[in-house]
């Protein structure tokens, strides 16, 4: 299957500042960071942060691995 070189998305204001806030920081950091930025509960960022993350990886422009190390 060829993919395209280059894919091209338009996003907004929050699409925007999470991709550029993704770069291997832990999520739950970037949550309490995005809650800081839009004036949320932190429940409700990390929801949306969640939510956003999911229509990423569903859309194969994302994946999410777990960091081993922190989980023993």
């Amino acid at each position: 299957m060829h993919l395209p070189e280059r894919i091209e998305l338009e996003l907004d204001d929050l699409g925007a500042w999470v991709v550029e806030r993704l770069d291997g920081r832990d999520l739950d950091l970037l949550a309490a960071e995005l809650a800081v930025y839009l004036k949320l509960t932190q429940r409700e960022a990390a929801v949306a942060l969640g939510d956003f993350l999911r229509q990423l990886v569903a859309r194969q422009l994302a994946s999410i691995h777990a960091d081993t190390e922190r989980l023993t």
